[in-house]
């Protein structure tokens, strides 16, 4: 509820401290917000280009919160989700400033360590948008397991029609990261991976990448192509892509 109209943004002078409880940072109780239609009106930025270099937007260990509502930009990583998971993240531009046109990229989107989390949901309200990183847009790594991403654009821009790159993958799952799932049976679930260098890079095993949109707009009508590779696997066994039901096929 900061006073005045229109995007407030907080340039922060030094690191916020590490989330150790469970907390719901809620950028839509600032007044003219809502993430009630696509895309969302945000009225709060938060802003790290005056912090440490190494310095994380919102570092999470104590499970159980939600971030939301929000732009979050000029990070080494923007949001790290360690230690504890069951967090959720909805509905914030992660890369870009609060208008969706201002390309301010994080050096990493998001960063999963813990398990079962979800980044977006099936609804439209819920998603992220997650661009111009100089490196992942999301990365799962440490022994992340069960995470759910769904309903993102990633490395596209809010109106899921220009292409706002992530560096390098849009989704990058690290080595021992196994079991997690990306989008989902049924549109409400899609994520659009377009206009990385990888759309979704894959090092670990048991993963499930389905009904997503990988290299097209978000209308599916123009190519947003991922320069080199829209799915890789590398060293990587028993991974799902796509799948024979309705709405698991992946584009």
């Amino acid at each position: 509820n900061i006073p005045g109209d229109g995007v407030q943004i907080i340039n922060l002078a030094s690191a916020l401290p590490t989330i150790t409880d469970p907390v719901r940072i809620e950028g839509l109780s600032q007044p003219g917000a809502s993430c009630a239609a696509w895309p969302p009106t945000l009225r709060i930025e938060l802003r790290g280009e005056a912090v440490p270099p190494t310095s994380i937007g919102f570092s999470v260990t104590a499970g159980g919160s939600t971030i939301s509502g929000l732009a979050i930009t000029g990070f080494d990583t923007g949001i790290r989700l360690a230690t504890v998971g069951g967090n959720q993240i909805e509905c914030n531009y992660i890369g870009i400033d609060a208008s969706g046109t201002g390309e301010v990229g994080n050096d990493l989107g998001i960063q999963i360590l813990s398990n079962e989390n979800t980044i977006g949901g099936g609804q439209g309200g819920q998603r992220n948008v997650i661009a111009n990183a100089t490196f992942h847009g999301i990365e799962l790594g440490g022994a992340a397991t069960n995470n759910v991403i769904a309903g993102n654009y990633i490395g596209v821009n809010p109106a899921g029609n220009a292409a706002r790159g992530n560096d390098d993958a849009g989704i990058h799952i690290g080595a021992n990261a196994h079991g997690n799932f990306i989008g989902g049976q049924g549109a409400a679930f899609r994520n659009v991976i377009s206009g990385n260098r990888l759309g979704v890079y894959i090092e670990s095993n048991q993963n499930e990448v389905r009904g997503n949109t990988i290299g097209m707009n978000a209308a599916n009508s123009a190519v947003l192509p991922n320069t080199e590779h829209g799915v890789l696997l590398e060293g990587a066994e028993g991974n799902r892509i796509g799948g024979g039901g309705l709405g698991e096929g992946n584009l």
